[in-house]
């Protein structure tokens, strides 16, 4: 079977589209890393004085931290409740879709009206202060996004009700991958459900968990826009995650050469637990 060969004019929008987003961005990150700049009109070569400025800079460790913290929170809570959901509605029917939709509407809302939305449910006198009263539970009441020791957890909630759809969909999509007639072995052979969850289901949807687990982990690496608009990386940095500190850097100190510095190792470290990702799936794939 013959293929036509596809025009030259095709494939190179995409390939300058890829680059634009990708290679280029990269290229003029690293540039400027080794500049004492602002980005507009300084341009002091300095070598590689902004990356050993980071190892003296605490507050790069700190955030650092917080960002790792925040990572794990997002990636193993919204992808324990994702697959949940997706094992619950995957079946078809009219309350199915119903509650897909529900879920999934998150996902298309503005991140600034659900941080408003987030906002006032937090608000000391808010919603979810006034039903701990009503159940009882006063003592409870907290200043969910003033207060250092919940503030990031409080922030997780929101990136997993702003999030959790899109792992649904992942999940609903590798379940729907498994042929029935593996299912109809194993009930012939008398297996159990809890059997067939972690014998057959869990090994053969690796593929849908493995995109799942690294574009989450990507996604929340890089998290600034939450902290932003709910907390502004406060109260007591406690929310000030590497990608929000780096922005802070560049924008409110013009220091860009330093943030550049600063996103160089943040893209060092994605890449390289994207890589140790992809080697964990890749090992336990199972094919049928």
């Amino acid at each position: 079977m013959k293929y036509k060969r596809i025009p030259l004019y095709f494939i190179l929008p995409a390939v300058l589209i890829y680059l634009s987003k990708t290679i280029i961005p990269i290229l003029i990150g690293f540039y400027y890393s080794l500049y004492n700049t602002d980005g507009l009109a300084r341009f002091i070569f300095v070598g590689l004085e902004n990356y050993t400025r980071i190892f003296k800079d605490a507050q790069f460790w700190s955030a650092t931290l917080v960002m790792i913290k925040y990572s794990v929170m997002m990636v193993f809570a919204g992808q324990l409740i994702s697959l949940l959901l997706a094992l619950l509605f995957v079946k078809r029917g009219a309350i199915n879709n119903i509650f897909r939709t529900l879920v999934f509407l998150p996902v298309i809302m503005s991140m600034v009206a659900a941080a408003f939305i987030w906002k006032v449910i937090y608000s000391y006198n808010g919603p979810l202060n006034v039903i701990l009263d009503q159940l009882g539970l006063g003592f409870l009441k907290v200043g969910w996004l003033t207060d250092p020791q919940y503030a990031l957890a409080s922030i997780v909630v929101v990136g997993v009700f702003k999030g959790v759809g899109v792992g649904m969909i992942l999940y609903m999509n590798a379940l729907l991958t498994i042929p029935a007639e593996i299912y109809e072995s194993a009930n012939i052979d008398g297996a159990k459900p809890f059997s067939l969850f972690f014998k057959i289901t869990l090994p053969l949807m690796i593929p849908g968990i493995s995109i799942a687990f690294i574009t989450a982990t990507i996604n929340n690496l890089k998290e600034f826009e939450k902290m932003l608009i709910l907390t502004n990386g406060g109260p007591v940095d406690s929310t000030s995650t590497l990608g929000f500190y780096i922005m802070e850097v560049a924008t409110n100190n013009l220091w860009v050469g330093y943030a550049s510095a600063m996103a160089v190792i943040l893209l060092i470290l994605v890449a390289t637990i994207t890589y140790y990702q992809n080697k964990f799936f890749d090992s336990r794939t199972v094919n049928y």
